[in-house]
């Protein structure tokens, strides 16, 4: 029951990376403390995760594109996020997501790397 009598009820919920955990149980999939053992569960693994050299960049362009630029350099990364039509988040070893930057720099592309532990999401 709803506290204030004037809370919203979403017709489906969604989320993204820790957002996901929180979505299912919002949903039902989890009670409090299934969402609790879930995230520590999580967080274990992301320190462990930590532990190996990893990159994150940000790049202003669609998929499509993306990928053919990929292919074109073959390095060692892949598609993490697919944020927006136009931003797609790469995610692998730290030499691959430097060589890819430098091959977007290259072509007039200005990727942001994201300050984050390691490869998440790959």
């Amino acid at each position: 029951m709803c506290p204030h009598g004037q809370c919203v009820t979403p017709a489906c919920v969604g989320g993204h990376s820790f957002g996901e955990i929180t979505a299912l149980t919002a949903a039902g999939a989890f009670d409090e403390a299934g969402f609790v053992a879930v995230a520590r569960k999580r967080g274990e693994l992301m320190r462990d995760a930590s532990a190996t050299p990893g990159a994150m960049t940000a790049v202003p362009r669609g998929i499509d594109e993306v990928r053919a630029l990929l292919a074109e350099i073959g390095a060692d990364v892949v598609v993490a996020n697919h944020n927006h039509p136009t931003q797609v988040v790469l995610s692998g070893s730290v030499a691959g997501v430097e060589r890819v930057e430098q091959h977007l720099a290259a072509k007039g592309i200005n990727a942001k790397r994201l300050p984050v532990a390691t490869a998440f999401h790959s």
